[in-house]
């Protein structure tokens, strides 16, 4: 068989080749630019990341590192997420969805609903005069939501599922800032700073807190409760720090926690984070509707007229994900 010839390119031919290939490169270079056409080859670097550039001297003495979060912490006064995704070790399904709404020194709520708002399947929050505790567990569909006074917080803690405690859960949520005392301790870490405090637990047992900073980024990576024996009662693990470009602040968008003695887990991921939004007390009521089981016991009540407007956006409904093979894979 005879090889075909091969017609040669003419000049112009040549020439429109040339400059198809320059507007190719142009149009991919501009979509790149953009941000529309090259997000899934190359993704935005984490400005918190461990290879990003330090935000403060990480040489710099204890004191004036806690002085930089604190200086973080004093923008934020409160936050609010309508998209965020939890799932725990006590849920079917990883939820999106939910809401997480943080206030002040004590307010606090976290609400997952079905997609059509059928049923809750958690909510957990805090507020001036007392605290609330609930997760669908599948065994028992009608369990109670747990709530207690804060004077009578010890009395909770050997009631609650896990060791509840809400004023520690604000300073996990980054509104409430690192107090140092004359019996503060300091231990230093590669790249780390660890903080610990002496407190007495609710139940009158004496424990210490401990707070883990990075000190490239003076962000805090760890929130821990540890006994006397130091065995950690709960722990926080913080990460994928979301930055605000207006108040300049940053809260993290990855919150682990975890209660090791009760074998439960929670982690909470925000993809967009609503930096101190207008206050709406109504946000932090006791749920509606459900059977509340009063801590110390004061028999069952019916809360249905409590109102609850936390979905203030129609749209702000809940969306299930199946798990993976832990509830924890992100």
């Amino acid at each position: 068989m005879s090889q075909q010839a091969r017609t040669p390119l003419t000049k112009l031919q040549t020439l429109r080749n040339q400059r198809a290939a320059i507007v190719c490169c142009l149009l991919a270079a501009t979509l790149c630019l953009t941000g529309t056409g090259c997000r899934h080859f190359w993704p935005a670097p984490d400005p918190f990341g461990p290879s990003a550039k330090c935000h403060v001297d990480p040489t710099m003495v204890p004191q004036q590192l806690v002085a930089q979060v604190n200086a973080n912490t004093e923008k934020v006064h409160g936050w609010k997420s309508t998209k965020a995704t939890i799932s725990g070790s006590h849920m079917l399904l990883k939820v999106k969805g939910t809401t997480v709404a943080v206030d002040g020194q004590r307010n606090f709520r976290l609400l997952a609903k079905h997609p059509l708002g059928a049923r809750q399947v958690a909510d957990l929050g805090s507020n001036d005069d007392h605290f609330w505790f609930w997760i669908e567990d599948p065994k028992h569909p009608d369990s109670d939501v747990i709530m207690c006074n804060h004077e009578d917080v010890a009395h909770a803690a050997h009631t609650m599922p896990i060791p509840f405690e809400p004023d520690w859960l604000m300073e996990v949520m980054g509104v409430r800032p690192i107090v140092l005392d004359n019996e503060t301790s300091f231990v230093e870490r590669e790249g780390f700073l660890e903080i610990y405090n002496k407190r007495i637990s609710p139940s009158g047992q004496p424990v210490q807190k401990r707070t883990t900073i990075d000190r490239c980024h003076a962000t805090v990576v760890e929130h821990a409760l540890l006994d006397a024996g130091g065995h950690v009662i709960a722990q926080a693990n913080l990460s994928q720090y979301l930055p605000d470009p207006t108040s300049k602040a940053y809260l993290p968008g990855r919150i682990e926690l975890i209660w090791p003695q009760s074998q439960m887990q929670l982690v909470i991921k925000l993809d967009q984070i609503e930096f101190n939004p207008a206050t709406n007390p109504a946000q932090f009521q006791v749920p509606q509707g459900m059977p509340v089981r009063q801590i110390p016991a004061q028999g069952m009540v019916q809360r249905s007229d409590l109102q609850e407007n936390l979905y203030e956006d129609p749209s702000a409904q809940g969306d299930y994900e199946p798990l993976e093979s832990t509830p924890y894979e992100e």
